[in-house]
């Protein structure tokens, strides 16, 4: 930011922002282009020259090297909060690329990693090791299982040999746990803005330890040896050291310890025996690690790094200190001998004393303020302009014979809105394909609970029908009309929210919708016919997990089941239908980020054609249309991903995030063949098997899509045919 304020003056972000506001359809490169007058490559090749040169100058000014080799590291491995359990062992919280995130343990000499518990932890990723049991304490959010704009935070423990995790507290609202040597915890209370830490019993309970409205606790450290608490604490913008004083002939108070004046203290740990702390600060903006002996005041630099070094600890024998380096894509760990004798002193007149701590501020005078302080009740419908207005294209074309029909090309404009608390909600979409105009528009609420959604629609589609002809019965592509009114409910529901998500998601509502058939010159097969129907739907993922790189969960199982009856009908029979799948992920292969799914699907139709059934045929089979009310589908699929375009420099309107490869095998049967003894016949079967490339991109900086090319081995013609999807 400073080095474009510099290049293009500060009314730049201005210009550019409102340029986006107004256009965000065409991404931030084309409001860049806009605000500078300068092509975006064009500007990233500047940024890039310029912070290389200052990159050099800074390491010839500070005299920097390549330092320590990390033990652990990766590209996009992130190490996080470095705890010792033992003189050669460390507990990490990691995040990576190809590994489920969650605590690891390291080797500290050869850097192996081994998985403790896959538990989420709050965002500060805080936690802590009692020294005399094998547990990890920590904080985690509870997400409300009915909206997600509500949680609270609790405390646990995870046994390192099992990675069972035991809940500590119930609806306490506690971050950052500090185990006590009695067997307690000290905790920060999550939903008070001052500096409020509370003591937890073994058993559960939280009493008052203190509450300094004028700090803002940021993190605890405890001693176990000596029972010393060490409390990182904002004071108006002012973050530095504490001690807090818990002797039991006292009232607990907090002393001031050290802090900076031209920088901020970002975490801190005693050394043992709590003879000294160290600490990361960011002093002028540069990120590394301090030694602070508390007995004299005096604090020495300890890293000299390039891009930044935080989260100091020393092993327990005191020999060695590990800490976190950044650098391009990750967040290395690195171990080395702890000798803060030989580290260079931090001059006394950068040293903060607690006379040099800002004091509460005044008020603050209204016209200075940058919003219009006056409360007002809020109404959505102030707040319901547009969000964002994109382009639709559609295309379908038929793969069959020369009488089946095809959409071919359709394009129109969509619009979506809400107001800023999504209490309200609306779309609409128009497109002219086929020399019509078709479209939706739709309304929802999140007043409620189950979030009503009431949409029109008249749209079109291709099925696959059975014709009559001289020549017989065949199979034909058409279009088919659809268009109504529904009004539906949904209610989504997240039973476990933590590393592996567990979550339901039920709705259902009630249509009325019209349909009627066309040839391919839009000329009506048919007249309307008029249904009347309740729709209902569940679907369900279990243990639902994937890593940062994953194209498709890497675990888990997925299940979806729908359903549909005729209360009423025009014209036509009443009818009944359910369709219903299952997806099994599998981690056979997450550490190259590859994917595997084993699938099973199900369709129950009281007649054809009642479900488009297109992405329920094996691949390259669309065109077909077996008469068989009841459909089995079996298959499996693998996901390979080769490139990962998007390298965090482009900022053109359309990127590509991946590009990948996959191999598919399918299988359709009509159900009723399970039944019957024997093998089933390949005249009941439908099969197909292939591969091809996909690429996932987005387009305008909003749209993502996830486009597939490949050819499919028709196993029951014996041909090779091309697929699109």
């Amino acid at each position: 930011m400073g080095w474009f304020i510099g290049e293009y003056g500060a009314g730049t972000f201005q210009r550019m922002t409102r340029v986006h506001n107004r256009w965000p359809v065409f991404g931030y490169g084309f409001s860049m282009w806009v605000a500078t007058g300068r092509a975006p490559w064009s500007v990233g090749r500047a940024f890039r020259r310029d912070a290389r040169e200052s990159e050099q100058a800074y390491r010839v000014a500070e005299h920097l090297a390549d330092g320590t080799v990390p033990i652990s590291a990766g590209k996009g491995m992130v190490h996080r909060r470095p705890r010792w359990l033992d003189d050669g062992t460390l507990l990490v919280f990691l995040t990576a690329y190809d590994r489920e995130r969650g605590l690891y343990s390291v080797d500290a000499r050869t850097g192996r990693l081994h998985a403790v518990a896959h538990e989420e932890l709050t965002s500060d990723l805080r936690f802590a090791v009692r020294d005399t049991e094998p547990r990890v304490s920590y904080a985690r959010y509870l997400v409300n299982p009915f909206t997600s704009l509500q949680h609270g935070a609790d405390l646990f423990a995870v046994d390192m040999g099992t990675g069972r995790a035991t809940r500590l507290t119930e609806g306490a609202h506690l971050l950052n746990p500090a185990p006590l040597p009695d067997g307690g915890y000290l905790a920060v209370v999550a939903a008070d803005r001052g500096g409020a830490i509370v003591r937890v019993t073994p058993d559960g309970s939280v009493a008052p330890v203190l509450s300094d409205p004028d700090l803002r606790v940021v993190g605890l450290d405890v001693d176990q040896a000596t029972g010393r608490v060490l409390v990182l604490a904002n004071r108006y913008g002012a973050q530095g050291l504490w001690v807090l004083d818990m002797e039991p002939t006292t009232v607990p108070a907090l002393r001031f310890l050290a802090g900076l004046r031209d920088g901020s203290v970002l975490d801190a740990s005693w050394t043992p025996g709590a003879e000294g702390v160290v600490f990361s600060a960011d002093v002028r903006g540069k990120l590394d690690v301090y030694a602070l002996d508390p007995a004299t005041g005096a604090v020495v630099r300890l890293t000299r790094s390039l891009y930044g070094a935080m989260e100091p600890a020393v092993s327990p024998d005191g020999s060695r200190i590990a800490y976190v380096r950044y650098g391009s894509e990750r967040f290395d760990l690195v171990v080395e001998p702890f000798a803060p004798w030989d580290a260079a002193p931090v001059p006394a007149a950068d040293l903060a004393r607690y006379e040099d701590l800002p004091e509460a501020p005044g008020a603050v005078a209204p016209e200075s303020l940058w919003v219009d302080p006056v409360a007002r009740p809020y109404r959505s419908g102030r707040h319901l302009a547009p969000r964002m207005v994109y382009p639709v294209l559609y295309y379908e074309d038929s793969p069959g014979s020369g009488l089946d029909a095809d959409l071919g090309f359709g394009g129109g404009l969509a619009v979506q809105g809400a107001d800023p608390l999504v209490r309200w909600s609306y779309w609409g979409e128009a497109f002219y394909r086929k020399e019509r105009l078709w479209g939706e528009v739709g309304l929802m609420t999140s007043t409620l609970a189950t979030s009503p959604v009431l949409w029109f629609y008249d749209r079109p589609e291709m099925v696959n029908v059975h014709v009559a002809s001289p020549s017989g019965v065949g199979v034909r592509r058409v279009i088919r009309e659809e268009r109504g009114a529904a009004l539906g409910m949904r209610l989504p529901v997240v039973l476990s929210d933590n590393v592996r998500t567990t979550s339901l998601f039920a709705g259902g509502g009630i249509r009325y919708e019209e349909q009627r058939l066309y040839d391919g010159s839009m000329q009506p097969m048919d007249d309307f016919t008029g249904r009347l129907t309740a729709t209902g739907s569940v679907s369900m993922g279990l243990g639902v997990q994937r890593n940062l790189r994953d194209l498709v969960p890497n675990r888990g199982l997925i299940l979806s089941a729908a359903a549909e009856a005729d209360l009423g009908a025009r014209r036509v029979r009443v009818r009944r239908a359910a369709i219903g799948s299952a997806s099994l992920y599998l981690p056979w292969l997450s550490r190259l980020n590859v994917g595997i799914r084993l699938h099973a699907g199900w369709v129950g139709q009281s007649e054809l054609s009642i479900y488009d059934l297109d992405t329920f045929m094996p691949r390259g089979q669309e065109d077909l249309l077996p008469d068989w009310r009841s459909l089995v589908r079996v298959g499996a699929e693998t996901i390979v991903p080769l490139l990962y375009a998007d390298d965090g420099m482009l900022i053109l309107p359309v990127y590509v995030a991946s590009v990948y490869a996959y191999g598919f095998g399918e299988t359709m049967m009509d159900a009723a063949a399970l039944r019957r003894p024997g093998s089933i016949p390949d005249a009941e079967k439908i099969t197909s098997f292939g591969a091809g490339l996909g690429v996932q991109l987005r387009l305008f900086h909003a749209l993502d899509f996830d486009l597939r090319v490949g050819a499919a081995r028709r196993v029951n013609q014996e041909d090779w045919v091309a697929i699109f999807r």
